[in-house]
């Protein structure tokens, strides 16, 4: 099974994490990604249920593309609080 996440601040990691572990396949897209996708559907409205129904379609019809996500070191030093 294939999935489609949208990242969308740190809401989507534990259910990225959740799904890899439970061996599932994932795509990350970018809202901005969505957006765009709606908008070329006439989609104007951005509501969760329409984001979801525009990520499925996309990914029907073989468009979707994911995002390169940071190392978990990367990710790891972003989390860490400013050190000046």
């Amino acid at each position: 099974m294939l999935i489609g996440l949208e990242a969308t601040g740190v809401l989507w990691e534990p259910h990225y994490e959740a799904a890899t572990k439970a061996g599932y396949h994932i795509i990350v897209r970018n809202p901005h990604q969505t957006t765009s996708w709606s908008a070329s559907l006439g989609i104007c409205a951005k509501t969760d249920s329409i984001d979801a129904r525009a990520l499925a379609c996309w990914q029907l019809e073989g468009y979707a593309r994911g995002i390169i996500l940071p190392s978990e070191t990367l990710q790891a030093s972003r989390a860490a609080p400013f050190r000046a």
